[in-house]
């Protein structure tokens, strides 16, 4: 009987050598999408993803449509929210780092926050309200985009078929894609009917209510959460994510960086201070899905780095104050 590529992948169990990327578009007909710029509502969120996946074609960047390398296992899936006004290449080499070790990441684009070439700059105004208040949506988006990949992965011809193990999903998100990771995860406003997550990572992120009293353990079990946050940071206060990593009560890590921007910890241009980020996710990650297998110390020890990041997983972690010209976040991104 002829073997499927799937098949003779698994056989030959290859190595890792690169990253395919590929964009699908999933749309949920149950909801709306208000437009800030022209006052106008659409039926609909149109929720366009990439998707990037280890690959057996090996180069230092990402491949479109490259062969997806399948194994015997399925990989875990990261779901990746990016930060207002931004877009997921903007981390691609913060996501590739995962993939590279082994998970599918897929990255939502939002209707009203993500980055279009054709819409106004981040600090431009818009006539009908703050684009940013789509947020409170967010949550929604990412349970509906796990729904889909769960309902294409029974399909043969989908990618996703024999490719992701969907009880090994993850969140990860950066500032306003942090926020509502987070709210994913904690807020009881946002309670879905959505699917189980193994971890959640909040870079850079906050709170969206302002009454804490509304986060809290899901019932089902706690969610072990990692908080990353530049002390120097003066687009998102640093106390937000002190606050959101004092709010959790279950396992969690906060990784404080020092001298840091807001965005450069996870797009790369930070050099050591990105290191850090993806040693201490990756570490992180691992712990989640096998927390046998590594220990609390090992996830410590893999942000450590010298007096540029400082790893905690105390119960509390020490008041972080203002830094100097915030808030000034126009130039983040």
């Amino acid at each position: 009987m002829k073997q499927t590529g799937h098949q003779r992948a698994i056989q030959n169990e290859q190595r890792i050598a690169g990253v395919g990327v590929r964009s699908a578009l999933y749309l949920d007909r149950s909801r709306t999408t208000f437009n800030y710029l022209t006052g106008a509502t659409t039926a609909g969120r149109r929720l366009f993803s990439e998707i990037r996946y280890p690959s057996s074609t090996g180069t230092a960047g990402e491949i479109k449509d490259a062969p997806v390398l399948y194994r015997a296992t399925p990989y875990p899936v990261i779901i990746f929210a990016e930060g207002y006004r931004a877009r997921p290449d903007l981390y691609a080499k913060l996501l590739d780092a995962w993939v590279r070790e082994g998970y599918v990441v897929v990255s939502p684009e939002f209707p009203d926050t993500t980055f279009p070439m054709t819409d106004p700059a981040i600090d431009a105004g818009y006539p009908h309200g703050n684009p940013e208040d789509d947020l409170v949506n967010e949550p929604g988006d990412i349970a509906f985009v796990l729904s889909q990949i769960a309902r294409f992965s029974l399909r043969q011809t989908s990618i996703f078929h024999n490719l992701v193990n969907l009880n090994a999903v993850i969140l990860a998100g950066q500032s306003d894609g942090g926020a509502l990771v987070d709210a994913y995860a904690f807020d009881m406003k946002y309670r879905l009917n959505r699917m189980p997550i193994r971890a959640v990572a909040v870079f850079a992120g906050y709170e969206i209510s302002a009454d804490s009293a509304q986060y809290g353990e899901p019932g089902s079990g706690a969610i072990p959460a990692l908080i990353v946050q530049s002390a120097a940071d003066t687009c998102n206060a640093p106390q937000l994510s002190v606050k959101m990593y004092d709010d959790i009560a279950g396992e969690k890590f906060f990784l404080r960086i020092n001298g840091a921007t807001h965005l450069g910890p996870f797009d790369g241009t930070d050099q050591l201070a990105f290191d850090a980020v993806r040693n201490m996710t990756l570490r992180f990650f691992a712990r989640a899905l096998s927390p046998i297998s590594i220990s609390k110390a090992a996830v410590l020890k893999a942000g450590r780095l010298s007096d540029i990041a400082i790893p905690s997983a105390a119960p509390s972690v020490a008041p972080i104050a203002l830094p100097p010209g915030s808030p000034f976040c126009a130039s983040a991104y």
